[in-house]
């Protein structure tokens, strides 16, 4: 009776634990499709744009130009960037989100002639959230 008594416990005791790690499972999955556009943005621009540009209060200028203010200012005009191509200085065109959006997916599409060595995104979620991560850095 007594092996029988802890096996039952034992099954008991495993099937609890499964059941709390299934309920954690939901609560981290769900955690990371939640996310805000901001902060999955900055994760984006992180890994796939930090390399050439800056954000922030300290961004500086370096391969790339930095991108606060991005909305709203006209293309090949960051103040302080020294190395636009002459087809970014000639773009009649303001940043705004949509603009950026197809840019950012392609970037020849926009400025064919661009030194911009990136490919683009082609996930329309990472559009999406490196947008609102930008739109934190601009004035519009």
């Amino acid at each position: 009776m007594k092996n029988k008594e802890l096996i039952s416990k034992t099954n008991n005791f495993l099937s609890r634990i499964l059941q709390s790690i299934f309920v954690c499972s939901l609560f981290i999955g769900s955690d990371a499709v939640a996310q805000d556009g901001y902060e999955a943005g900055k994760i984006v621009f992180e890994r796939k744009c930090s390399g050439c540009h800056e954000v922030g209060s300290e961004a500086v200028s370096s391969v790339g130009p930095i991108l606060n203010n991005l909305f709203g200012r006209k293309a090949g005009t960051a103040a302080g960037y020294k190395y636009y191509s002459q087809a970014n200085l000639n773009a009649q065109f303001i940043w705004t989100e949509d603009n950026f959006k197809k840019y950012i997916e392609n970037p020849k599409s926009m400025i064919a002639a661009t030194k911009q060595i990136f490919n683009g995104l082609k996930d329309k979620n990472e559009i999406d959230n490196i947008t609102e991560y930008l739109k934190k850095f601009s004035n519009k």
